[in-house]
């Protein structure tokens, strides 16, 4: 039974409700212990756990089930599960999802997407203006070393290809640098499990997963974006004048 009740196992209680029909019911009982579900306002006021003889018994079923829940290891197989139910139970009976069930969970879930693209893009925009502040420093550093190249026939083509590949390389070796260390971290979280404790005993189990897919479009967008944020002191390399810069000034 839930764990509002304040009972102590072995206590005598009476169970009320309506039954299929909507006529009134009890049945007597006795507590076993209480569950382990977390403190979810509205629900572990009234959800309890019973033997399937004994709800049949106070829901008037004889001896019928009304409702079978399935579980799936990988909700991407959701609709095709569906369709192979619906299937196999034929038009008598009703077949819903969990989407169809609860949309507001749905609906919260689009809503995390969200979020966590907005703080995706926040961290991903300060990289690159770190990458861009990064770049412009290397290329003031290197006047000379540009001034020399240019005066002996490098072209300025290859001097912004150069700029641009070094922000490249430094963008993706920092990517794949941080994408080692957090899915190793998932990985681990995945396996121990994150478990939070609510005030009157209810734990949440947690386990973290990744998708290969989301890391690898943030591997191409770290990509696309040092080049776009090397471009600029990439631009000012190439621009310079050859003997303005074999004497230090940028120019």
């Amino acid at each position: 039974l839930v764990r509002r009740l304040n009972w102590k196992p072995g206590q005598p209680a009476a169970l009320l409700t309506n039954d299929v029909d909507g006529v009134f019911n009890a049945l007597d009982v006795t507590l076993r212990g209480t569950s382990g579900l977390p403190n979810v306002p509205g629900v572990e006021a009234r959800t309890m756990m019973m033997t399937l003889a004994a709800a049949q018994q106070l829901l008037r079923t004889d001896n019928r089930v009304t409702e079978l829940a399935l579980g799936l290891d990988d909700q991407k197989h959701l609709r095709a599960v569906e369709a192979a139910v619906r299937v196999a139970v034929g038009p008598d009976y009703e077949v819903h999802t969990w989407e169809d069930l609860a949309p507001q969970l749905l609906q919260e879930e689009h809503n995390q997407e969200i979020i966590f693209g907005v703080f995706v893009g926040i961290f991903i925009l300060a990289a690159l203006l770190g990458i861009t502040n990064t770049m412009l420093v290397n290329m003031l550093e290197r006047i000379r070393e540009i001034g020399t190249m240019l005066a002996i026939g490098a072209r300025r083509k290859r001097i912004l290809t150069l700029f641009i590949l070094e922000g490249l390389l430094l963008a993706l070796l920092g990517c794949f640098a941080g994408m080692a260390v957090a899915l190793s971290l998932v990985a681990w979280l995945h396996h121990v499990g994150i478990h939070l404790k609510f005030i009157g005993g209810g734990i949440l189990h947690i386990y973290p997963f990744t998708n290969p897919l989301q890391a690898g479009a943030l591997t191409v967008l770290c990509g696309v974006g040092a080049v776009v944020a090397s471009y600029f002191p990439a631009s000012r390399a190439s621009r310079m004048s050859p003997v303005r810069a074999l004497m230090g000034n940028e120019g």
